[in-house]
């Protein structure tokens, strides 16, 4: 029996090294398609600018007749955007094809990391989609005439809903009948007295407040009657005699304007509704920034009440920030101790300088996947190059 196990059995030595190999390969095949994403996801990103270009190029020498469109930016949920609005994206009509096809067999998209499945996505444009990524927000669907009118690039900038033409309304991003909507709503008597009374207008959706709710700036008085405040230029008041009484009345207290980066916490709480709390948290809050760009940077002050922020504004001055961040040469830490960047921005801006050299203008950093677009906008002011 021995010797009848040995001899079918027996194996020469390069017989085993062969079946050793064999199995290694085998293996090394099976292990494959869960390497290959991972290997794929770790890959230097392409500069999307060489991207564009060469995509752009390669679509029109397949059909020489398709004309080269300007991709638009607008909220859309992959689950349920159209060939036409993936396209209309800045899509080729070949990916966004493979999109559907993805979805008619069956597939899902849970989250919008879930975009990177799509195997002929590039990063760059996952990257430029990623911020209007909107799946199962539970709001109400987009008007039929969103999606059939021709869509324009998003810009975001500081609005007054209660003055804002419908021009300006249109250019933030709003669907033309939503525009209309809300001047139906001011020409029947409605004011927006704060940023939330936005959501008054029938048919807005959350995602579109919350995209422009941090530049809605609404003028202090609205048609009601109030006191008038203290002049900042009056530099005193004289007491006032009364008629029946030879002792004169105190004199009104005079509030001086001040300069939002250079007042100490004694000058803040010369303000109305600044108390030595506020004005500590206000100044601390100055100097982690590096100084306030901008009066409505003081909003963001954690627990400051918009009351207290609309008595205040008239009295307050804007300089420069006295502080930058040295963008090419700043480390995690003194990156992230930044109000406006946490501890994945900091490391992608890090990794990604050390990958492709320096940054040469804020635009760069669009590339970095962990940065949103208004945070960049908040950004700009302390960026030093």
């Amino acid at each position: 029996m021995k010797t009848l196990l040995t001899e079918y059995l027996y194996f020469t030595r390069a017989e085993r090294n062969g079946a050793w190999l064999l199995c290694f390969l085998c293996i090394l095949l099976a292990l494959a398609p869960r390497i290959y994403p991972y290997w794929l996801n770790n890959s230097t990103s392409p500069d999307f600018q060489i991207l564009l270009v060469h995509h752009t190029a390669n679509e029109q020498l397949s059909d020489p007749a398709m004309p080269a469109t300007e991709a638009a930016l607008f909220p859309f949920d992959p689950n349920t955007a159209s060939q036409e609005d993936l396209v209309a994206l800045g899509l080729s009509p070949k990916l966004a094809q493979t999109i559907v096809n993805y979805r008619n067999k069956g597939g899902k998209f849970r989250k919008k990391e879930d975009l990177q499945k799509i195997y002929t996505l590039k990063s760059a444009d996952y990257e430029r989609l990623a911020p209007w990524v909107r799946i199962g927000s539970g709001s109400a669907p987009f008007h039929k005439g969103y999606h059939q009118r021709k869509r324009a690039v998003a810009t975001l900038f500081v609005f007054d809903p209660n003055i804002a033409s419908r021009n300006d309304l249109v250019a933030l991003g709003l669907p033309e009948w939503l525009a209309d909507n809300i001047l139906k709503y001011r020409d029947k008597g409605g004011t927006f007295r704060k940023p939330e009374d936005l959501k008054k207008i029938y048919g807005i959706r959350e995602t579109d407040y919350e995209r422009i709710a941090s530049y809605i700036q609404i003028a202090e008085k609205i048609n009601t009657p109030k006191a008038e405040p203290a002049s900042a230029l009056q530099s005193e008041r004289l007491a006032v005699e009364s008629p029946d009484s030879k002792t004169p009345t105190r004199a009104a207290k005079t509030i001086a304007a001040i300069d939002i980066n250079k007042a100490d916490t004694d000058a803040w709480q010369q303000l109305p509704g600044i108390g030595p709390v506020f004005a500590k948290k206000i100044v601390g809050f100055r100097e982690k920034l590096g100084g306030f760009s901008s009066i409505e940077q003081i909003r963001e002050t954690y627990g400051l009440p918009d009351s207290t922020f609309q008595q205040i504004s008239p009295y307050l001055r804007e300089s420069s920030v006295f502080r930058f961040l040295e963008i090419n040469s700043a480390d995690i830490e003194t990156l992230k101790a930044h109000p406006y960047i946490d501890a994945r921005l900091a490391t992608g801006i890090v990794n990604y300088r050390s990958q492709h050299g320096p940054y040469t203008t804020a635009e760069d950093l669009r590339k970095l996947r962990a940065l949103q677009p208004d945070q960049l906008e908040k950004l700009k002011p302390y960026l030093k190059f």
